[in-house]
Order: structure tokens, then sequence, then C-alpha cells
């Protein structure tokens, strides 16, 4: 039987500020970076048919979920990369790899397999099939980006964290308020596919800085 002598009581540690920034940071990274995926059809919705919107959205979802698969991969394959600069370099450079190479194969067979597919669907969707690659060409964008977000994260770096996603969530917001009400959801692809590549660039310029890969 236990006595008070048995039972240690411990109060919960508190967060220290390193860490309290440190998770107020991954906050807002999670909510800029997902929250595009989410405003763009609705900016799309105000602008086109309710046909024409049912069709985007769909292959909006396609997008999303081929975007997914690199950001699982990168999470799986680089928590188990060592905190040092030297075992974060080859992780990230064989997450890179298997990111890019999925990702490309997928959207090389968007050309293929996308009008086919949709015009099962019906017109509506068969008519809008050929921004499937286009979307899916951000996909390969966003792989990368993915690595170079995850990579900052295990590093604790929240201001790398905080400019990446920040300048995807700004950039594609900003870009979609341009070009949807321009030309619809094709303004909404385009938004969307600058808006990876700014993303990109931006990811792997703090990544080159701190692990030295190019």
């Amino acid at each position: 039987m236990l006595t008070d002598r048995n039972v240690v009581l411990q109060s919960p540690r508190r967060l220290e500020p390193d860490d309290k920034r440190f998770l107020a940071v991954q906050h807002f990274s999670a909510v800029a970076t997902y929250a595009p995926f989410h405003i763009i059809p609705l900016l799309v919705a105000r602008q086109v048919s309710g046909p024409t919107n049912a069709a985007f959205y769909l292959v909006w979802v396609i997008g999303v979920t081929v975007a997914a698969v690199p950001q699982v991969l990168s999470q799986v394959l680089l928590s188990e990369a060592s905190l040092s600069d030297a075992g974060r370099r080859v992780r990230v450079r064989r997450t890179l790899a298997a990111n890019l190479s999925f990702a490309v194969v997928v959207w090389l067979a968007s050309f293929v397999a996308a009008g086919p597919v949709l015009k099962i669907l019906g017109s509506t969707y068969g008519d809008i099939a050929g921004i499937v690659p286009w979307i899916l060409l951000s996909s390969v964008a966003w792989a990368v980006t993915t690595v170079c977000l995850t990579e900052a994260r295990l590093a604790r770096n929240g201001a790398a964290t905080a400019w990446i996603s920040g300048t995807l969530a700004v950039s594609s917001v900003l870009l979609s308020l341009v070009l949807i009400p321009v030309a619809a959801e094709w303004g909404a692809v385009f938004a969307w596919l600058i808006a990876n590549v700014i993303g990109v660039v931006v990811g792997l310029w703090h990544t080159g800085r701190r692990i030295g890969m190019p």
C-alpha cells in the first residue's frame, strides 16, 4: 500500500519562452500552409457557375490529395534525421529525390489520364481536364517546399518556417484575388502555381543557407 512518503507529486513542466515561440510559429505555419487550399476554391465559386465550380473543386481536391503525399513523406523520412547539419543534409537530399520522383510521375501521367477519366463523369468535367496538369505541376513545386518546411522545423528555425509558409500563403491569396476575377478557374490555377514557385525559391534559399545545399 502506498503512503504519502511513496508518492512524489510533480507539478507540470512550464513551457519556456523559446518553447512558446516555437509552438506559436508552428501554429502560424500550419494555418498559413493550409489556408490557401480552402480560400482559393471559395474565390473561384464566386466567379463561375455551379457545374463549373463542382468540376473545378473535384480537380482541386485531386491536386490537394497529390500534394499531401510529399508532405507525409517529408515528415516520415526527415523525422529520423540527425539534428546535425551533416545528418539533415543527407536526409534532405534523399527526401527531395523521393518527393520529386512521385510528384513528377503523377504530373506526367495526368497528361494521359486526366481527360479520359474526367470525361467519364460528364462533359463539364471533361472540359476542365486541361487544368489538371497545371495543378499537379504546382504539386511538383510543393514537393520541394514541404521538405524545406520540415527541415526548418527539425532545426527549430522559427524564422525560416514562418518565412516559407507565410510567403506561400500571402502570395497565393494575393495572386488569387488578382487573377481569379480575370480568368476564374485558370486564374486560380496559375495563382497557385506562381505562389508555389515563389515558395520553392524562399524555401531553398533558407535551407541552403543552413545546411549548405544548393
